[in-house]
């Protein structure tokens, strides 16, 4: 059996071939999906990675019916045989159907299966309900009847077929007994909110948030409000954690992508306050890259000498923009520098301090500011050049610091 590590590399390799043949990506990811059967978890978030990124190189693909068909059915049999494991598979399921056309008719073929699974007594009960379509006959005794395990698993592509086919009633008449996880609930919400039952989808999640992480509650509830054209609701009470991302960029860019209309400079402010209040003021530096990437250089200054910005992003953004932005990086290299001289013993290379010295220098010369700057510099240093600082011995001679 593979160790995590070697199948994350197994998919790194696929997303570099899905840019030129995503069948090829997709046909890899598939059998990695119904290969591996890891038993003590070690392999779920790697799981879990590929059928996050599986959707990608399939719409790329763009196959043809039967070959869609062939897809979907294989991983129909993944799941089938690892429900747990690979929940998120069913939840996606409808997703990877790719047109609603095809959804729909896996809802009918996984509802068929769930319907043949019924207990005789349900079915009985079900059938002599005579003002019934087969549809709602089968759709309601698969809410109300207890399913066996291996049936019971079904029930989450199932909803994922229904909600990507738009047949959002059906979907809420078979989760009227209530949902059995957060993925399914979730299908709940979407589909009260497209039914235009935009307070009921709220009440949905949140009773059942906690079944779930903050985030992705907090993402059921932005998208609910979304649906029903209530911006502002969406925005006040749910946009900043609904966006979150590992990494504060990424963030940001989440949430400009969401509110498109909304000024950079208000999102950026909603998140360092939203963020400072949950981590203090110190995480304000974070948001140094977010800031640059938005073009919005003072705010990026500012958020950088109040916080704690990472030395080497601000070494990048003065050797990047450095004729460019010239007034900008210039700030950014001597912000840069300013927190080398309070760095541990280990944390900063002559490298990094030559680097920080020469985008300062080209910086200067792009502002005609070089002289000023020779001598903010001087100004900087020289009460440190008593104490053994890497930054002011490396730069002593050709500032003349003795």
């Amino acid at each position: 059996m593979p160790t995590p590590k070697q199948v994350a590399a197994a998919l790194k390799e696929l997303k570099q071939v899905g840019r030129r043949e995503p069948r090829l990506a997709v046909e890899g990811c598939i059998r990695l999906l119904t290969g591996l059967k890891a038993k003590d978890g070690a392999l779920d978030d790697v799981l879990r990675e590929i059928i996050d990124w599986l959707g990608a190189p399939m719409r790329r693909a763009k196959p043809p019916e039967p070959e869609l068909m062939d897809w979907l059915e294989r991983l129909a049999k993944a799941y089938r045989a690892q429900p747990a494991r690979l929940a998120s598979l069913g939840a996606r399921f409808g997703a990877l159907c790719g047109s609603p056309a095809i959804a729909s008719r896996w809802a009918d073929r996984f509802r068929e299966e769930l319907y043949a699974a019924q207990p005789a007594r349900a079915m009985k009960a079900t059938l002599s309900s005579s003002k019934l379509t087969k549809s709602a006959k089968a759709t309601q005794s698969i809410q109300s009847a207890q399913l066996p395990g291996e049936a019971h698993a079904l029930r989450l592509p199932y909803l994922s077929a229904l909600s990507a086919a738009g047949r959002h009633e059906e979907l809420r008449s078979a989760l009227e007994p209530g949902a059995n996880s957060w993925a399914e609930a979730a299908l709940g919400v979407k589909a009260l909110a497209a039914l235009g039952q935009v307070d009921a989808a709220l009440s949905t999640a949140h009773q059942y948030a906690h079944l779930t992480t903050p985030v992705e509650h907090a993402r059921a509830c932005e998208a609910a409000l979304l649906a029903a054209g209530r911006e502002e609701d969406a925005y006040r009470e749910h946009a900043l954690l609904a966006a979150q991302e590992t990494r504060y960029v990424a963030w940001f860019r989440a949430l400009r992508q969401r509110y498109p209309r909304r000024d950079p400079k208000e999102l950026l402010s909603d998140l360092v306050s939203f963020t400072t209040s949950q981590h203090g003021e110190a995480i304000r530096g974070k948001w140094f890259a977010a800031a640059k990437e938005a073009e919005l250089y003072q705010e990026a200054i500012a958020l950088a000498r109040s916080g704690d910005a990472d030395t080497r992003t601000l070494l990048r953004a003065a050797r990047d923009f450095a004729e460019r932005e010239p007034h900008f990086a210039l700030q950014a290299g001597l912000t840069a520098l300013t927190a080398m001289l309070e760095a541990g013993p280990y944390e900063v290379t002559k490298t990094d301090v030559w680097t920080a010295y020469n985008a300062i220098l080209l910086a200067a010369n792009a502002a005609n500011q070089r002289a000023e700057v020779i001598e903010q510099l001087r100004a900087l240093l020289r009460p440190e050049a008593v104490r053994d600082r890497l930054v002011t011995r490396t730069l002593s001679r050709e500032l003349n610091l003795s």
